[in-house]
């Protein structure tokens, strides 16, 4: 019986780059503080409060002549009362806080 061994396909060789002179920055994390007074969240939680109370208040027909104004309905829409009353609840909270 007689072996016989193949040549092996030579591996290219690997060039580094070379360091450069400029040192490295240390990197820390940074993290930005929130602050948020008191008077600002009750304001806010306030506004949220009667926002709540006018769309629960609201005739329904009204609620949809408002969403449809606004095109966030179309005016055949069969969406229940209770998704309607939430996308009129959000989308005063969004105007207000802009």
């Amino acid at each position: 019986m007689k072996v016989e061994l193949k040549k092996k396909t030579e591996a290219k060789s690997v060039h580094l780059r070379p360091k450069s002179d400029a040192p490295k920055k240390a990197q820390t994390k940074r993290r930005s503080k929130l602050t948020l007074g008191i008077s600002s969240l009750r304001k806010r939680i306030t506004r949220a409060k009667h926002i709540h109370r006018n769309v629960k208040n609201m005739p329904l027909d009204k609620l949809k002549e408002e969403l449809i104004k606004k095109n966030l309905i179309r005016p055949t829409s069969k969406a229940p009362e209770s998704v309607l009353r939430q996308i009129a609840r959000d989308s005063q909270m969004v105007a207000t806080s802009m």
